[in-house]
């Protein structure tokens, strides 16, 4: 089985599971791979069977069979990597793995651009789903974290990336990652920011002129914080949507037509919070296409109208 490259190139990480169960990882990830320039690096972890834990026991298999069958999946995806490739110049590659998946999976991200990862079902396991997984290493990982529908078809070349954002401050960092990557002429780097203030009253409140009144407000403010950044990229379309709705909905909504969404992570108010925030785990588990949450972009804890926590 051949090991991760030391050179410095990007990569992208692909966990995999079974051999055959991997269509939507390696669709995005043979995309993105085109797109950013980077290898893909293939991986399978093999958890440790702990006595009386039904970690292997769900499919009946001892250690060295584990260890069979994440080479079996590795080799079977980096197989289909390489046909989707189409013999493109990419390097790809490929490694099993060992350790608790999730912890595994973090650590392996400090080496790599993207993490693929796919949104499955959870299944009823006692030990660890499948939403855990990409829960814990998109709020953990070092690297960005790309989550694929598991019904997503790669058939939306021309359409937006979408981001959500709510100001400079919160989203500069997010903005400009995305901008810095888009190379091709024709692409369409879309501003989605949603406001909100009350379930109680907002409907009522801002019906009418008030509502639109309010959305022209918010589009003079984002204008006026973005402005000097989006002035760096004249490049790139960057339309900027201001909506009326609540942020989570108004993304979902995005994702219908989106090539990708892109999020990112905050400071929780606990310790111990999530590191995700509410409207991202909701845009992971309902959206269309792929989420992607940026790496190192650590966002307030979310006010009333975040768009992008």
């Amino acid at each position: 089985m051949s090991q991760s490259p030391t050179d410095p190139s990007p990569k992208i990480l692909l966990p995999v599971d079974g051999v055959d169960d991997h269509g939507p990882g390696v669709a995005f990830a043979t995309q993105e791979a085109r797109r950013r320039g980077a290898g893909i690096h293939v991986v399978h972890v093999v958890p440790p069977a702990f006595p009386g834990l039904p970690i292997t026991s769900e499919v009946g298999l001892d250690g060295q069979e584990m260890q069979l069958l994440g080479n079996a999946a590795v080799e079977h995806a980096t197989e289909a990597v390489r046909e989707t490739l189409d013999g493109a110049d990419v390097p790809v590659t490929g490694e099993v793995l060992h350790g608790r998946v999730v912890p595994t999976l973090v650590e392996a991200s400090r080496d790599v651009d993207l993490v693929v990862l796919v949104r499955r079902h959870p299944r009823p396991t006692p030990v660890l789903s499948a939403m855990s997984v990409v829960h814990g290493v998109a709020a953990r990982g070092h690297s960005a974290v790309a989550v694929v529908p598991r019904e997503w078809g790669a058939d939306r070349p021309a359409a937006p990336v979408v981001v959500g954002v709510e100001g400079a401050e919160e989203s500069e960092e997010i903005v400009r990652a995305v901008l810095e990557r888009t190379r091709e002429p024709d692409d369409v780097v879309e501003l989605v920011h949603a406001w909100w203030y009350s379930d109680a009253f907002d409907n009522l409140t801002f019906a009418g002129e008030a509502g639109e009144q309010e959305t022209q407000r918010q589009r003079e403010r984002l204008e006026s914080e973005l402005g000097p950044l989006l002035a760096d990229f004249p490049h790139v379309d960057t339309p900027l949507v201001i909506v009326h709705a609540r942020p989570a909905e108004a993304l979902i909504a995005a994702s219908e037509d989106a090539r990708v969404v892109v999020v990112g992570r905050h400071h929780p108010r606990l310790p111990l919070g999530s590191h995700l925030g509410p409207v991202t785990r909701v845009v992971l588990r309902e959206s269309a296409c792929p989420v992607i949450i940026e790496a190192d972009v650590d966002l307030p804890a979310p006010g009333r109208h975040v768009a992008s926590e």
